[in-house]
């Protein structure tokens, strides 16, 4: 199994939720005991736009994918910025709204 870079949000309550849909995620596709394999970095937020501004994104470290888990930090990073895939939370959850719209289905994130 490949690690997972994630970059969360501005917090550890808004990273917390996307740290469990990825163990979710394989759990449910893996089954048993299985969980992501996730390489989760806590950082200062002036220490990324820092890095940002400058190119730096060799910084980023050993990173195959960094998952951008904030609303507004998407505004500050582009694809362009790094030599890993980017995938941005706020862009994957709108299309799959819309995915979901179109087929029918409900919006709903209500499991019960």
């Amino acid at each position: 199994m490949r690690t997972i870079g994630l970059l969360g949000g501005m917090s550890w309550e808004s990273t917390e939720s996307y740290y469990r849909a990825l163990n979710e995620g394989v759990k449910q596709a893996l089954g048993g005991l299985h969980s992501a394999k996730v390489a989760m970095v806590s950082v200062d937020f002036a220490e990324i736009e820092t890095l940002q501004r400058e190119g730096r994104w060799d910084a980023a470290g050993e990173a195959q994918a960094v998952i951008l888990g904030c609303t507004e930090i998407a505004m500050l990073i582009k694809a362009t910025d790094t030599h890993v895939p980017l995938y941005d939370t706020t862009a994957l959850h709108a299309a799959a709204a819309v995915t979901r719209a179109l087929a029918g289905s409900s919006l709903s994130t209500d499991t019960q």
